[in-house]
Formats: C-alpha cells, sequence, structure tokens
C-alpha cells in the first residue's frame, strides 16, 4: 500500500501534469501546520478564477474534515485523472 506522502506527491504531480501538458490550471496547497491538503482546479484562472471545476480538501491525519468538498486521497487522484482525461468529475 502507499503511504501519505507517496499519495500526496501524486496529487501535486497530476496537479502539474494538468498545467504542463493540458494548459488547466491546477492549485495544490499542502498547510502541514493542519495536516490539511486542498486541490482546486480551473479551466482558465485568469478568465474565471471564482468557478473551480473542481474542488477538494482532506486531512492527512485523518481528522474530521467539515469542508463540503472533503474526499480522500485515492479519490483526488482518481477525479484528477478524470480531469485529465476530459471525463469530467465523476
Amino acid at each position: 500500500m502507499k503511504n501519505k506522502a507517496h499519495l500526496m506527491a501524486l496529487v501535486m504531480k497530476k496537479c502539474a501534469e494538468l498545467k504542463l501538458d493540458k494548459n488547466i490550471d491546477a492549485f495544490c496547497e499542502y498547510q502541514p501546520h493542519c495536516n490539511l491538503l486542498t486541490v482546486e482546479v480551473f479551466k482558465n484562472w485568469n478568465e474565471d478564477s471564482a468557478k473551480p471545476i473542481y474542488k477538494a480538501s482532506v486531512h492527512t491525519d485523518g481528522a474530521f474534515n467539515t469542508d463540503k468538498h472533503a474526499s480522500n486521497l485515492p479519490q483526488i487522484i482518481e477525479d484528477l485523472d478524470d480531469v485529465y482525461l476530459g471525463l469530467g468529475i465523476a
């Protein structure tokens, strides 16, 4: 099984791939002081920064996440793959 650090690195890699390969703006932010990883994806951030096409967050320490976009690392990876392939979000 892959550890949390590896899964977090995969999320960051997929965000970079979205920008480099597809020119889709993907932001990944990790806040280690509260163990929170957030992801936001925009078709074009410069034109539509108020409307992400995908948003997710996960507490990497397993703490309860009250955010309406709460997710888990494997699901975020799967969702980013769907965005990359042009399938949208399941």
